[in-house]
């Protein structure tokens, strides 16, 4: 094969995953090349995503700024299904970003530290030798296949998943991909008519500068959020439910949320789109491989999002890989190992635990028991803070009292809940203890009984 088709690297998808994963290897000193099947005119998905704030000082990388801010919101509230107010936070505690800014900003960090960037490049198929990959083919402009040789592929290509889910079964990776397991979300920038906004503040509608949260409105697991702000001209909308649920689309919510503001004019910025929900693969490594982002699932629950995953696990990947192979090792499942006894002992642990909280959400009513929860005390504004920023989600000193007044008044509700949130802390204490070194028996044990916690 050609020398000029022979690279150290070759990652699948230039989202922010492969970006980091580009960056970190390029810098390594190897030899990386990025391919993305989209051109640099539509590079970047433009759904809007909210980013814990310390998630960029963990990477590396400058926070946000500018243009790449969606918004600036001074607090959010949160509101029952009724419409109530349930609980508020005093800081919004994301960075609302524009993802496709956001992915460029990162692509250019990986191509100053050397990385190759190639668009609008299909890669049809992964080269395998037995059960480890050696390669990618590609569909070329013309409509030519071609070959490109690797010591390690990388599958960032997102929802897509594009490689992962063609390996086949001696590679030991498991992937889901369960239509129950995927929301559908559209988000909206907004220019505002400023005397409408001012009359419509005024008469209730919202209050300008904070972001509102609907819990409920399409099914239990479900959002409908907007943020109106007079000082930055501008207005952000949400909707985002499970894939499975039944008309109206995401779209047609925020056409009815548009009209009951009453306030709006053009859309901007704006992006829609599914993503999966569930938890991350049990495995994402084999010789010459390694997923990352969402196409190893690696998916925040509660914000349905794998950017911020994404990025950290890209990052932390591509340090790995230049360990191996700046040493002239070979990225095996052995070598490679300890990089995902990382992810999942770490944010793997903590998302389960969202996965576990998010089945345990479902079997509620959509009604009667998000009320119940939103308006008793049983879910505060901490569960937010916490799952904003990606920790693990326990009560707090300060929340225990408004906690038990909670279950005192609704008991039979706190009856039905508790066995949900302790089988959550059960599911991220066992994924703490994910095999740490490379061991066949040990992970087909550990797997075994993971299924049985989080089938």
């Amino acid at each position: 094969m050609a020398k000029q088709n022979t690279y150290d690297v070759v990652i699948v998808g230039a989202g922010p995953a492969g970006a980091m994963c580009a960056r970190a290897c390029a810098g390594a000193g190897l030899r990386t090349l990025v391919l993305e099947a989209r051109s640099p005119a539509r590079h970047g998905w433009t759904l809007p995503v909210e980013l814990e704030r310390s998630l960029f000082s963990e990477c590396g990388v400058p926070e946000p700024s500018g243009d790449e801010i969606a918004f600036h919101a001074r607090g959010v509230k949160t509101f029952a299904p009724s419409g109530k107010l349930a609980f508020e936070v005093a800081q919004d505690p994301a960075f609302p970003v524009k993802q496709d800014v956001l992915t460029r900003r990162l692509v250019g960090y990986a191509k100053q530290a050397g990385a190759e960037v190639r668009y609008g490049v299909r890669v049809e198929a992964p080269l395998l030798d037995g059960a480890r990959l050696s390669g990618v083919r590609v569909q070329k402009a013309g409509g030519e296949s071609q070959d490109i040789a690797a010591r390690i592929v990388v599958d960032a290509s997102g929802h897509a998943a594009a490689l992962i889910r063609q390996l086949p079964a001696e590679c030991g990776i498991d992937f889901a991909d369960l239509p129950g397991d995927q929301v559908i979300a559209e988000a909206r920038l907004c220019r505002i008519e400023r005397r409408a906004t001012e009359r419509a503040a005024k008469e209730g509608r919202f209050v300008p500068e904070y972001t509102h949260f609907r819990l409920g409105t399409q099914g239990t697991y479900s959002t409908l959020g907007f943020m109106v702000s007079l000082e930055q001209d501008r207005a952000f909308l949400l909707s985002g439910f499970k894939a499975d649920h039944a008309p109206p689309t995401p779209g047609q919510v925020l056409d009815e949320l548009t009209a009951e503001l009453g306030c709006l004019t053009e859309i901007f910025h704006s992006g829609a789109g599914k993503i999966r929900i569930c938890r991350a693969s049990s495995r994402f490594v084999c010789d010459g491989f390694a997923a990352v982002g969402e196409a190893a699932n690696m998916v925040v629950p509660m914000g349905a999002s794998g950017v911020g995953s994404g990025m950290l696990a890209g990052d932390a990947l591509g340090q790995r890989i230049g360990k191996i192979l700046q040493h002239d090792g070979a990225a095996t499942t052995k070598s490679l190992w300890p990089w995902c006894a990382w992810y999942q002992r770490g944010r793997g642990a903590i998302l389960a635990s969202y996965d576990a909280t998010r089945r345990m959400m479902e079997k509620l009513d959509p009604k009667r028991d998000i009320e119940k929860m939103a308006s008793s005390g049983l879910m505060t504004a901490e569960d937010l803070e916490l799952t904003f920023s990606v920790q693990p989600v326990r009560p707090s000193l300060t929340t225990i009292r408004s906690r038990l007044v909670g279950a005192l008044r609704q008991p039979a509700l706190a009856a039905k809940i508790a066995p949900g949130l302790l089988h959550a802390a059960q599911v991220e204490a066992y994924w703490r203890h994910f095999p740490q070194h490379w061991n066949p028996d040990a992970f087909a044990t550990w797997k075994e009984t993971a299924g049985r916690l989080l089938p």
